[in-house]
C-alpha cells in the first residue's frame, strides 16, 4: 500500500468518526431549533423541485465526503446550516460541469461513456486526490458508469424515488430565494433533466440568514393576513411549504 493510499484511508476514518459524532449530537440541536422556531427547518426534510429549474451551482460548500476528497462537512450530516456573506453570488452554471455534459452525450446524443471525456476527468481528480467520486482506478470508473446507466435505465421506467437517506441532490438556498446546485448528486439531477422529470425531492443544505429573515416574515404575515394575494404567490417557492402559520394571541 502506498503512502498516499494510506493517508487517504486514515482521512477517510477521521472523517468517518467525524461524521457519526456531528450527526447524533449537532443533528439534534437542530431538531430543538425547528420544534422551537416557527420559520427554522426540519433537518433534513425534502422539498420538490423542478429539475429543470436548477441552473446553477452556488455556494460549493463540501457535500458527500466519502465521495468528494475526503473533506468533512456540518452541512451535510447536520442540515440546515444558515450562513450569511456573498456565497450565493459567486454561482457558476450547470451545464458548463464535466458531469453534465457527459450525462447528455450519452442519453441525447449516444455517445459511449468513454467518448465524453468524463473517464479522463475523474483520472485526473483522483490521481490528484487519491480517490474521486468514489473511484481510485479506472476500473473503478468503468464500473461506475455501468452503474450510471443502471440508474437512468431505472428512473426511466419507474420514476425518480427518493430511498431515504442522507446521499440525495443537495441545494443551497440564496438570499432571495434562489435554489442552487450543491454537487451531491450530479447523475441524478443531470438525468432528471434529460428525462424531462418535473419534480424531484432535494435536500436543503444551507440557507443564506437573509432567506432565514423571509421565512420568519413570512410566517408572521402568514398569520396577520392569510388572504393576502402577496403571500399567496410567494407561497409557491418550494421551500415555504413546511411553514405553518403562528397562533395569533392578540
Amino acid at each position: 500500500m502506498s503512502i498516499g493510499m494510506l493517508k487517504s484511508d486514515c482521512v477517510r476514518i477521521v472523517v468517518g468518526v467525524a461524521a457519526i459524532v456531528s450527526r447524533y449530537s449537532l443533528k439534534y440541536v437542530r431538531l430543538v431549533q425547528w420544534y422551537l422556531l416557527d420559520h427554522y427547518p426540519h433537518p433534513f426534510q425534502r422539498i420538490y423541485v423542478d429539475p429543470a429549474k436548477i441552473q446553477t451551482y452556488g455556494g460549493r460548500f463540501t457535500n458527500n465526503p466519502y465521495r468528494y476528497g475526503g473533506r468533512f462537512s456540518l452541512a451535510y450530516y447536520a442540515g440546515a446550516t444558515v450562513r450569511g456573506g456573498r456565497w450565493d453570488r459567486d454561482t457558476e452554471c450547470v451545464t458548463g460541469s464535466a458531469k453534465y455534459n457527459a450525462v447528455f452525450d450519452r442519453y441525447e446524443h449516444g455517445c459511449r461513456w468513454e467518448e465524453t471525456g468524463i473517464y479522463d476527468e475523474i483520472s485526473e481528480r483522483a490521481a490528484r486526490t487519491g480517490s474521486y467520486d468514489g473511484c481510485t482506478t479506472r476500473d473503478d470508473i468503468e464500473r461506475r458508469y455501468e452503474r450510471i446507466d443502471a440508474l437512468y435505465e431505472r428512473i426511466k421506467a419507474e420514476g425518480y424515488e427518493d430511498d431515504g437517506s442522507l446521499d440525495q441532490v443537495c441545494v443551497n438556498i440564496g438570499r432571495d430565494g434562489e435554489i442552487m446546485f450543491n454537487g451531491n448528486g450530479n447523475h441524478r439531477l443531470f438525468i432528471a433533466k434529460v428525462l424531462g422529470i418535473r419534480e424531484i425531492p432535494v435536500r436543503v443544505l444551507v440557507r443564506h440568514e437573509r432567506w432565514m429573515h423571509k421565512r420568519k416574515q413570512f410566517v408572521d404575515e402568514r398569520a396577520a393576513d392569510a388572504e393576502s394575494e402577496v403571500h399567496a404567490v410567494r407561497a409557491d417557492h418550494p421551500d415555504l411549504q413546511d411553514l405553518a402559520p403562528r397562533e395569533r394571541t392578540d
